[in-house]
Order: structure tokens, then sequence, then C-alpha cells
């Protein structure tokens, strides 16, 4: 009996090493390309061109796509993106509002027959890229899942609104009257943005990182993760609250400072002088380096965290 499953496990064994040295030497008649295994209908590549002088507001509804805005030398808006029959794009101008949207056929039947490195053989080719005038002075309404979003190099533009679910948002080099981001299980970074109005992030499972930020309002929230404030100014608020997640700044400055957090330590440094502010100071099964309900000066600071510590500089 030992003697027959110890054949048969050879037997295996072996048939397992002859079928994986048939799959290497199969990919590598195919140049190591994994897009050489789909057995899909190809994805055929799209570009559509829209006047910029017509166009105020570009929405988006996408699922399974990364969105990347980029400024442009040309006058007019340039969207790129890969369409096939299982996903159909919808395109859409009403009035000054361009709205942008896919819809995904996916279902077992499609799978069976698209080949089951659909998804995988795709990723290259997911990307949406929305071509704007360096100059443009318009509204972002941009909603996706499932891929990330970056929008960076524009200094004209009014409402950034971006909402990302399972994917990250990246936000650089900026200008703006208002920024909304909104993003579950991922990050949000902010870096070199000033935004003459608000700047409001909210993130569940993800880290939110403000740097070189200037903005008349800040508003952060985040569930088990982390926020970070380099050189970040709100001129008349600023709020962070995090809940399982430290919260760091570096010379932020603000007339009123709000930070908050759960199970995780605040610390960092404020620029300016401690006796400018009305403190106010609160943590629990932990200790606190400010002092509480003390100062007289015009400003304010409130921080408060449980189960972890505050250390709270000020500098010059």
């Amino acid at each position: 009996m030992n003697k027959a499953i110890k054949i048969l496990s050879i037997i295996g064994g072996s048939l397992l090493l002859v079928g994986f040295v048939l799959a290497v030497l199969s990919f590598s008649i195919l140049g190591f390309d994994y897009r050489k295994l789909n057995a899909s209908e190809p994805s055929e590549k799209k570009i559509e061109h829209f006047s910029a002088n017509s166009i105020q507001t570009i929405k988006t509804d996408f699922n399974d796509k990364k969105i990347i805005v980029r400024p442009t030398d040309n006058k007019d808006i340039t969207l790129t993106y890969y369409q096939s029959k299982r996903e159909p794009f919808t395109i859409n101008q009403d009035g000054d509002t361009l709205s942008l949207a896919n819809s995904i056929q996916n279902n077992e039947f499609n799978q069976i027959r698209f080949g089951i490195f659909f998804g995988v053989s795709q990723i290259s080719s997911a990307d949406v890229i929305i071509d704007v005038p360096s100059n443009y002075s318009g509204n972002f309404y941009l909603d996706t899942s499932n891929g990330s979003v970056e929008i960076a190099n524009l200094s004209q533009a009014k409402a950034i609104d971006v909402h990302n679910s399972n994917g990250s948002i990246a936000l650089r080099n900026l200008k703006c009257t208002t920024l909304k981001a909104r993003s579950s299980n991922s990050s949000i970074s902010i870096e070199n943005v000033v935004a003459t109005d608000s700047i409001i992030a909210n993130s569940s499972n993800g880290k939110l990182k403000l740097t070189q930020v200037t903005a008349n309002s800040v508003n952060l929230r985040t569930s088990n993760a982390s926020i970070e404030l380099i050189n970040t100014t709100a001129t008349t608020k600023m709020s962070a609250e995090s809940s399982n997640g430290k919260i760091s700044i570096d010379k932020v400055i603000s007339n009123d400072i709000y930070l908050k957090s759960s199970n995780g330590s605040i610390k960092g440094t404020i620029n300016g002088k401690q006796e400018e502010y009305f403190i106010k100071s609160d943590t629990s099964n932990s200790s606190s380096n400010l002092p509480n309900n003390w100062g007289k000066g015009p400003k304010k600071l409130e921080v408060e965290t449980s189960n972890a510590s505050i250390n709270v500089e000020f500098v010059d």
C-alpha cells in the first residue's frame, strides 16, 4: 500500500514538474509578455478633443480606472482612454459640463470567454488621461474605484473634488479655490498646494499627508491610519482627527489649531510663540507637555488624546 502511494506521489510530482517546465517554455516563447496570455477582445485606444473654452466642469464616474490629470500646451482638453466591447465608455457634454463614465460587463461567462488573465493583461492600458491647458480654470469632480488618482501642475483650477474607493490620491503643485479628497483603504497625499478657501481630506484605513500646503482652512480626518502635516498653513482653522493613528506636525501655522487622536500620539512643532495661544490639553492614560486651560493669547490650541502622549513644541 505504502509502495503504491510512493509511486503515485512520484508520478504526480513528475507531472507537475513537467507542466511547470512547459509553462515556462511557453511563456518564454511569448517573450515573457503576460498580456499575450489574454484571450479577450483587444482594447482600442481612443483620443477625444474638446474645446476648453466651452468646458467649465469635468466629471468622471469610473470603475477600476486610474485617472491622471495633467497640463498641456494645447488649447483643447484631450481625453485618452481604452475601450472594448466589455468596457464601453460614455462621454456626454451638457452645457459647460463634460461627463465621463465607463461600465464593466463583468460576469462569469465573460471571465471564461475573455480569459482568466484579462484583469492582469489590462493593467497597462487601464489609465484614463485628461490633458487640460496649463491655464485651465475649471472644476474637477472625479470619482473612481480600484485605481489611483493623480492631479498635478495646475495653477488656476477652481473646485477640485476627488472621491476614490480602494485607491490612493496624489495632488501636487496645484493652485485652486477649494480642494476635497476622500479615499477608502488607501492614502491621500497633498503636496505644494495653495487653496484660497478650504482643504478637506477624509480617509478610512489610509494615511493623510500634507506638505507645503496653504489654505484658509484645513480639515483632516482618518481612521486606522496616521496624519502628517509638514509646513502647512491654515489661516483661520486647522483641524486634524485620527482614530487609531498618530498625528505628526512640523512647523504648522494657524490661528486656531485642533488636534485629536485616539490610541495614537500627537507630536511635533508649531511656528509661533506659546504665549500667543490659549491652550487646552487633555490626555488619558499618558502624559502631555502642554498646560491645560492656560494662556490669554488671541490664538487657540486644543490637543486631545486617549491612551497616547502629547509632545508639542513651539518654534520661531
